[in-house]
């Protein structure tokens, strides 16, 4: 499915519903595929204004305002998500984007915009993944961009996990409301060790990240080189675990930036969680080990503009001897190492940018 910027209107297909509204199914506002099967890329479109219906006296749970895939049973699918902009979608579960089920099948959504989609029916006790919710999944999302999606009070406002296992990298989210988890990653699936890295988090979810696991999960997560950056100091939590477990996973924390937040972590199970780690965090941040707690020296943090600046203690002090943690580039593409060591957070200071333009 590709047209360069083409809207993706439901009333064009179903003229018996009022703009945008998917009247026979409740999933899919924009576009409904289900049993999958092959290669399917979906790529420059503009999903716009589309609503999967819902019944709001009812137990319909509508799932991908703009896009529903899924299940695809045992059949094989590759599935490629990309250059695509979802804006003012709404949904039950999902407002831009629902995945489910989709097994093993590789999964990839990058360079997309994902922009004002919410939760039309929140107050019913909504989930979470305004912006994208994926259930049995696996994959990479990468590159993306998410941006004033509003969970309208209830669930997490940008992307959701369910029992999946995905990497997440070099994406930027900010502006997506304060009311639950900026990403949530409930019990993922860790067979083999999934990254999230090279992420920028600006006043995102409350948390920004939060992580569910399953008693008897014993694999691992790494998250390295990410800016989080919150809404204030006086309240709000970067990174929670919620649930109790032994065996646990193993979490690991690395070269990331947390500032403007009142605490690093909350509600961990110390006992049985096996958290390592090191990173800056930086403000009023409470937690004792591996933080320094001093200004992390953005460019311009009121306009969230994340980028590093020459001063800024995070430069040269990332530490790569566990899971070899450190990118080899960063959230925009610049190679790291840059005039030195490898920098903690997810902009790579170049020094280059200091300089005056200079025209020959």
């Amino acid at each position: 499915i590709e047209a360069h910027r083409k809207a993706i209107e439901d009333e064009k297909n179903n003229a018996a519903a009022a703009s945008g509204v998917s009247t026979n199914f409740s999933h899919g506002g924009g576009i409904y595929i289900e049993r999958p099967s092959g290669n399917i890329t979906i790529k420059d479109n503009l999903f716009m204004d589309n609503m999967a219906n819902s019944n709001p006296n009812g137990s319909a749970k509508s799932r991908g305002g703009g896009l529903y895939i899924g299940p695809n049973g045992a059949v094989s699918v590759t599935i490629t998500i990309q250059g695509n902009s979802f804006r003012h979608n709404y949904a039950y579960m999902g407002g831009a984007i629902y995945l489910y089920e989709l097994g093993n099948s590789p999964i990839a959504i990058s360079s997309n915009s994902f922009i004002n989609n919410y939760f039309t029916y929140g107050s019913l006790d909504g989930f979470g993944g305004v912006a994208l919710y994926v259930q049995g999944s696996s994959g990479d999302i990468s590159h993306n961009t998410f941006s004033n999606n509003d969970s309208n009070g209830v669930g997490a406002p940008g992307v959701y996990f369910g029992a999946s296992a995905f990497n997440f990298y070099d994406n930027v989210m900010s502006l997506n409301g304060d009311t639950g988890a900026g990403v949530e990653f409930n019990a993922p699936l860790t067979s083999t060790p999934l990254f999230v890295y090279n992420n920028i988090i600006a006043q995102t979810g409350n948390p920004a990240f939060s992580i569910g696991v399953d008693s008897g999960q014993t694999g691992t997560m790494v998250f390295y080189n990410n800016t989080i950056y919150g809404f204030s100091t006086s309240y709000y939590t970067a990174v929670v675990e919620t649930k109790s477990c032994s065996p646990c996973q193993t979490i690991s924390f690395l070269n990331n930036i947390i500032d403007n937040y009142q605490t690093a972590f909350n509600n961990v199970d110390y006992a049985h969680y096996n958290l390592t780690g090191a990173f800056v965090a930086f403000g009023t941040v409470t937690d004792a080990a591996n933080n320094l707690h001093a200004d992390p020296k953005f460019r311009s943090p009121v306009a969230l503009d994340l980028h590093l600046t020459g001063d800024s203690p995070a430069i040269d002090a990332a530490y790569c001897g566990i899971f070899s943690a450190c990118a080899a580039d960063d959230f925009e593409g610049d190679p790291r190492p840059l005039w030195g060591g490898y920098d903690m957070g997810a902009d790579e200071f170049d020094i280059k940018s200091l300089l005056p333009l200079v025209i020959k």
